[in-house]
């Protein structure tokens, strides 16, 4: 198969598997039958923890984690979920090292003005836009332009906001790095195969990734998911407009397919993605440690 059919079919693949069409909803209901016939089975109602967290609907796992921790107060899996959900200081990793990835979420990240004038910005430079690395279904602007117009006070809000987000991760803020960062854009059929940060790259430290688009969004899935460190579910987290996240890079993630939502797709001269101005948009990046010699930027 070559390398676009691979591609293809890897898309369909996560899209079949991801978007939770059959299996997640036939699970949520055969658990909530479970937990409803005994409440105090703390296996079903980490179970179906585990399936809400995987549809995305992290705050009704998050209840189901407390319950469950209510009746098994000593299980160290059951307070890292309820720590990963809750924003809470993380407790120590659970032995067996299959725990949930730790990610911090922050809404309303930038003023309203600055999302419009990112959003301006990359329509703008459509025609600069790349393709990805050839792995990656997407688009990609990480020229001058992101240097030019975005680092500048992009850089000065993310500095801060890792002052915060370092803690919560069980991390320390290092003395000397720099913030790698890039625009992408991910139009209908567009997604990113599981993947670490750090594979080849292996002072970066720190991912993140900021969410804007057109409102109302006019696309579905693109949802973030960060895989347990045993593969056997995932945390799914909505592109959510003007909000940002923050993750370990050397935990496996991938970007769910982009789908058409309403209205979305059906418009402007590239009818087999959709117009560009309908995608999925984000700056990504990284904090990368440096040197004292290499500066800091």
């Amino acid at each position: 198969m070559n390398e676009v059919g691979s591609l293809s079919a890897y898309g369909n693949l996560t899209r079949i598997l991801s978007r939770s069409n059959g299996l997640l909803e036939r699970a949520e209901t055969a658990l909530r039958c479970a937990v409803t016939t005994d409440p105090s089975d703390a296996g079903a109602l980490l179970r179906l923890g585990d399936v809400l967290r995987g549809k995305g609907r992290l705050d009704e796992a998050h209840k189901c984690y407390r319950r469950a921790a209510a009746l098994r107060p000593d299980d160290p899996r059951v307070r890292w979920l309820v720590a990963v959900l809750s924003g809470s200081e993380l407790p120590d990793a659970p032995a067996s090292a299959a725990g949930a990835v730790p990610f911090v979420r922050q809404t309303d990240f930038l003023p309203p003005n600055r999302c419009d004038e990112l959003l301006g910005l990359a329509l703008a430079n459509r025609e600069r836009f790349e393709p990805a690395q050839p792995w990656v279904r997407g688009l990609c602007l990480h020229d001058c332009v992101v240097d030019r117009e975005v680092r500048p006070w992009f850089e000065t809000r993310l500095r801060t906001a890792f002052a915060a987000a370092l803690p919560r991760l069980g991390m320390h803020e290092p003395r000397n790095y720099r913030v790698e960062m890039e625009m992408t854009a991910f139009l209908r059929g567009g997604f990113v195969p599981k993947h670490i940060d750090n594979a080849t790259v292996h002072k970066r430290r720190l991912s993140f990734v900021y969410y804007f688009h057109r409102r109302p969004r006019p696309f579905s899935g693109g949802e973030l998911l960060l895989h347990d460190a045993d593969g056997a579910t995932f945390t799914r987290i909505e592109p959510q407009h003007n909000s940002i996240v923050f993750f370990p890079p050397g935990c496996k993630h991938e970007l769910a397919a982009v789908e058409g939502g309403r209205g979305g797709g059906t418009r402007g001269a590239c009818p087999s993605h959709g117009d560009f101005a309908d995608a999925r948009f984000s700056i990504r990046g990284w904090l990368r440690l440096c040197s004292s010699a290499e500066g800091v930027r």
